[in-house]
């Protein structure tokens, strides 16, 4: 799994949890060290927070997709508040195979 999320404090959560259900999580703080990653590693799941500085989670979606590779790779978005936004509304239209919202504690639990 990889995690791509520019909060340190929740890129420590989600590698602690998805940890105990999927192995090893490695951890991106934006979407170059994420795309870098990618051309390294295999992952069957990314796990990309929407809102990050510079490239957002909607281009690092886009960006992704455009990779040969991708097709093979689930990838989900996370991002904040439980009411439905215009924002989250996107996500779910995206080409995104699913979608978390923050808080998620009792989710991964």
């Amino acid at each position: 799994v990889l995690v791509v999320d520019d909060e340190a404090d929740l890129r420590e959560i989600l590698q602690f949890k998805l940890s105990k259900f999927c192995g090893q999580v490695r951890a991106a703080t934006g979407v170059d060290e994420a795309l870098a990653m990618l051309d390294q590693e295999t992952f069957d799941l990314v796990v990309s927070d929407i809102k990050m500085p510079g490239k957002d989670g909607f281009e690092f979606l886009k960006l992704f997709k455009a990779r040969g590779d991708s097709a093979q790779v689930k990838f989900v978005f996370i991002t904040g508040g439980v009411e439905m936004t215009d924002e989250n509304a996107k996500a779910l239209a995206s080409k995104a195979d699913g979608l978390l919202l923050k808080p998620f504690r009792d989710q991964l639990i």
